[in-house]
């Protein structure tokens, strides 16, 4: 498996302790198929080495239990045991896959950085999924579940509990919920976009009261001008407001990202160098503004960018790997 293939798989199995029972299973059918291969390979066969030997029931082996020691050995019931090994499987599996996450448990801050990609699973069930360069913080009390997105993207499964509000914290907006799936970004240009896919949230400016708050349900869009363009409009505004696929809109939690026909080049790059080290640079301005066909490509590969743009009619990709830079000008 790739290494990106193997934090996908990882991302599954936190999800639920019902995937890391499944994973179980399979091991053991794979070993039982395994055995069985075995036994088709001998099959048949009669010599063997091993010789058997009649003792004439006597015991070759005096056992001399020991004072110290006892004989009994202490088993966990029921379901206990395979539980607590996959919890540990699951455990030594994230050390080796995720080691080189940015992640300070002593102050509750998540981060990635270009290339990097994260799922982590809450205190209280929910689960945060992270786009590269993302940063943000996680402050859980009593009466309240406060995650501060600093910059970048993230995606929210959030588990219900009344008593607690769910609230995503930017510089621009607060984004509450009590149990759905959404995301919130905030873009290079500083403003903030909300996007709901199930549940239901309420958007409010700091400060502000319930009665300016912008509700969104599934499928629904709304974005949050920064403070410069804020300052002539009203800076949450049903107006703002727009119906969008939100099932592909957060595909890239699962890996992917899609370009539907419409889509230009400039949208592409944009999306492409928010989250690699590798950038695309735009040689010919007449190059940004075309429409691309559709297409769909891993999150994590500077191959499949490339490809896609090459598929594209009028754009020559050029490589420049001293600075580590892909270059776009018109064929």
């Amino acid at each position: 498996m790739s290494r990106h293939d193997r934090k996908l798989l990882l991302a599954w199995l936190k999800q639920s302790p019902e995937h890391v029972a499944e994973i179980l299973r399979i091991s053991k059918l794979d070993g039982k198929c395994c055995r069985q291969r075995l036994r088709e390979a001998v099959k048949g066969l009669n010599e063997s080495n091993v010789v058997e030997v009649d003792f004439g029931g006597a015991a070759q082996y005096d056992y001399q239990p020991s004072r110290t020691v006892s004989d009994k050995v202490k088993r966990k019931e029921g379901a206990k045991l395979p539980w607590k090994v996959a919890a540990a499987v699951v455990t030594m599996v994230g050390t080796a896959w995720l080691g080189d996450a940015v992640f300070d448990r002593s102050n509750g801050v998540f981060e990635t950085v270009a290339s990097e990609w994260k799922h982590r699973s809450l205190d209280d069930g929910s689960s945060i999924h992270l786009d590269a360069r993302t940063q943000l913080k996680v402050e859980f009390t009593d009466t309240q579940r406060i995650v501060y997105l600093n910059h970048g993207q993230a995606a929210f499964d959030v588990a219900k509990d009344s008593r607690r509000p769910f609230i995503v914290r930017t510089p621009l907006a607060d984004i509450i919920a009590v149990g759905t799936r959404f995301s919130v970004d905030i873009d290079l240009d500083a403003g903030v976009t909300t996007i709901v896919e199930e549940g239901v949230v309420k958007v409010i400016k700091h400060g502000e009261t319930d009665s300016t708050a912008v509700m969104l349900a599934h499928n629904e869009q709304l974005y949050v001008a920064p403070r410069a363009v804020a300052e002539t409009s009203l800076p949450v505004s049903e107006q703002n407001k727009v119906y969008v696929d939100a099932k592909a809109e957060l595909e890239w939690t699962t890996g992917w990202v899609h370009f539907d026909e419409g889509a230009t080049v400039r949208e592409m790059v944009k999306q492409f160098n928010r989250r690699h080290e590798v950038q695309v640079s735009i040689v010919d301005p007449a190059v940004a503004e075309k429409k691309v066909r559709y297409a769909r490509m891993r999150i994590d590969s500077v191959e499949n960018f490339r490809d896609a743009m090459e598929n594209q009619k009028g754009v020559a990709v050029s490589e420049d790997r001293e600075h580590k830079m892909l270059q776009l000008r018109s064929e």
